[in-house]
């Protein structure tokens, strides 16, 4: 794995939980926005565009995750109920260095480097898969 690779993929899994509550967050906006048909307004004819839907659906789509999220979910489900997704968790959601990984775990260390390879291995294939690198 290229070293620029590997950097991308692992920030992907260190900033995944903030960019999916970013767009949660934008998810809720929306919703919270008042994007609803008025019935109690005179009809008018309708535009093939709404400036107000346009504006918000641009938040949305700013703020939807980007397909390295995807890589991380795909990754995560991947290894679901498995050690690995233990380790995913901790070293890279929690920040947790791979010695403590190790203790709590009870992984020997030099088995978690090699999960953690594995891990971004598995990380490299869905991000060719699309199309990221």
């Amino acid at each position: 794995m290229k070293s620029q690779d590997k950097k991308k993929i692992e920030h992907a899994f260190y900033f995944y939980e903030t960019e999916i509550k970013k767009y949660y967050q934008s998810t809720v906006d929306f919703a919270e926005s008042g994007l609803a048909v008025d019935y109690s307004r005179e009809r008018v004819a309708s535009s093939a565009t709404n400036a107000r839907e346009t504006r918000l659906c641009g938040i949305i789509d700013k703020n939807n995750p980007s397909e390295w999220c995807n890589v991380v979910k795909n990754t995560l489900i991947t290894y679901h109920k498995k050690p690995e997704e233990q380790i995913i968790r901790l070293h890279y959601f929690n920040c947790k260095p791979n010695s403590e990984v190790s203790k709590i775990t009870g992984i020997p260390l030099p088995t978690v480097y090699r999960k953690i390879k594995d891990i971004l291995g598995t990380a490299e294939e869905w991000a060719k898969e699309f199309g990221l690198i």
